[in-house]
């Protein structure tokens, strides 16, 4: 009898998202038991530009508002990701985001992640090709 690895719905869903698509299936559940599930509520501040929360987000369903000083409002949607600047260098958000509609999100805060990377070498080039793909782009 074979065994297979099973994926969290989830999880699955991250590996559609671009920081996440070169990760392999047993690599995403690991990034998601190191994150958690949670509800926003439409008009609900998410991040605010300026913070120094670290913490990564993933738009599982509904919709938000992106807006960083001097520059025109981002929608984003479910697939649609933020936070990952604060939670890779520890610095300030860049942006507020809002809910536009009730929401479920994925989130990992920067000392997850960091232990990720430290004790998955293989999550860590995974996320560094992700953020080279969204860099080429």
């Amino acid at each position: 009898m074979s065994r297979r690895t099973s994926i969290n719905p989830v999880a699955a869903q991250l590996g559609a998202v671009a920081i996440f698509c070169t990760l392999e299936q047993k690599e995403l559940n690991l990034v998601y038991q190191g994150g958690r599930e949670q509800s926003a509520s439409a008009g609900e501040v998410l991040v605010s530009e300026g913070d120094l929360d670290a913490r990564l987000f993933v738009i599982l369903s509904g919709t938000a508002t992106a807006q960083a000083s001097g520059h025109d409002p981002v929608p984003l949607g479910p697939g649609d990701y933020f936070g990952e600047i604060s939670v890779f260098d520890g610095q300030p958000r860049t942006a507020t985001v809002t809910a536009d509609t009730d929401m479920q999100l994925f989130s990992l805060a920067n000392f997850n992640m960091r232990a990720l990377v430290r004790e998955q070498p293989d999550i860590a080039l995974g996320l560094l090709k992700g953020l080279c793909t969204i860099i080429r782009r």
